[in-house]
């Protein structure tokens, strides 16, 4: 669970830190991004449950929405609300894995 948690709250800085020009609809488009933008599918070892685990620790420590940078530069966010319901949302295995793949496309275009 330590590792979940820490990749929560890495997760959050990186949705406030950088600037994010894709509009996620949903907290799970976000989750799905960050997976493979920021190589976060490897911190968590590739692992699904810890990625489920890391999900509650997001939904415990927000209050009401997250900050996305739309230009940090600029000090611009925008809210992306914390969903209210499971349903419609979380990142199945499937949607996990693609990103896992994705993430290894492009460390591997980076070597």
């Amino acid at each position: 669970m330590i590792t979940a948690q820490t990749e929560a709250e890495r997760f959050i800085e990186w949705l406030e830190r950088y600037n994010h020009h894709r509009n996620y609809s949903n907290l799970g488009q976000a989750l799905l991004s960050w997976c493979s933008a920021d190589g976060g599918v490897f911190r968590l070892d590739c692992d699904y449950a810890q990625f489920l685990q890391m999900i509650i620790a997001i939904l415990l420590k927000s209050k009401g929405s997250l900050r996305v940078g739309v230009d940090v530069g600029k000090n611009m966010y925008r809210e992306l609300p914390i969903p209210t319901s499971f349903e419609g949302w979380i990142p199945d295995q499937g949607d996990f894995f693609a990103a896992l793949r994705q993430a290894i496309r492009d460390a591997t275009r980076q070597v």
